[in-house]
């Protein structure tokens, strides 16, 4: 579903790897970590025992480092991962690859925030400007001629303000 959703993964409200171990603890999110990339070290081929060890390490080092993400953000991560995105193993499990495809994924979720928010901007304003068109529409909204009209009395009370504070003779 992540791969299929990326724009949900990145916008929806998922909780953030600082979020899980504030509620949940350390340990909680470090094994979660350690599930995703035993996941990861099987579907790659590399047998457990020898990636054991460095899983446990990367999970904290993951932990520590991208908090921000989201839980969907890195399972959309590991999906790209196991596509071909962001490299491969060879034969052997390595941390570095991980943490340089991270870095790779960091630049296309800032690619992907900035589309989301750039349609949600776009969605408002469509929705403002037919607000607009419907409140005119119903009569509801001045027209220039009307404001200029009508301004004496918005600036009635601006006057009256600064006669009062002002000292005598003054204004």
């Amino acid at each position: 579903m992540c791969a299929r959703f990326p724009e949900r993964c990145i916008a929806g409200g998922a909780p953030s790897l600082i979020k899980v171990r504030e509620w949940y603890g350390q340990a909680v999110l470090e094994c979660w970590l350690d599930i995703q990339l035993t996941d990861l070290v099987m579907f790659a081929g590399v047998r457990k025992s020898e990636a054991a060890d460095l899983t446990g390490r990367l999970a904290q080092v993951i932990a520590d480092n991208y908090g921000s993400l989201k839980v969907s953000e890195l399972m959309l991560f590991f999906q790209h991962f196991k596509s071909g995105r962001y490299g491969r193993f060879y034969g052997q499990f390595d941390p570095m690859v991980v943490t340089c495809a991270l870095n790779a994924f960091m630049e296309y979720r800032s690619e992907v925030a900035g589309r989301v928010s750039r349609e949600a901007e776009r969605l408002r304003r469509e929705s403002a400007a037919r607000e607009r068109r419907r409140l005119e529409e119903a009569g509801e909204l001045l027209t220039h001629a009307e404001w200029v009209e009508l301004r004496w009395l918005f600036n009635m009370g601006y006057e009256r303000e600064r006669k009062v504070q002002c000292p005598a003779g003054a204004a």
